[in-house]
């Protein structure tokens, strides 16, 4: 017959975080500023760094919230044409 072993569960959960970063912040700022914004208008209203990973730290400290929502968006699509010219 085999033996199981009880093992401790090692792992911690502490309430110290770390600081947010200040791309965090920046975003947070934006945020309380401009209300609902995509990542995308971050970018147009001059945070040019803004990333998911910013919004991620905010939102596992409960500091926001998003829902998902469907934009339109231009889309710049490369072809091959012909293209016509006169022999010479």
């Amino acid at each position: 017959m085999e033996k199981i072993k009880n093992t401790k569960n090692t792992t911690k959960t502490t309430k110290n975080q770390s600081p947010l970063s200040d791309g965090a912040k920046k975003a947070l700022a934006l945020l309380k500023e401009f209300g609902e914004l995509t990542i995308a208008e971050m970018k147009t209203k001059g945070f040019e760094n803004a990333n998911s990973s910013h919004l991620t730290a905010l939102k596992r400290r409960g500091l926001v919230d998003s829902v998902e929502t469907e934009i339109e968006v231009q889309v710049v699509q490369k072809r091959k044409v012909q293209k016509y010219f006169i022999k010479k």
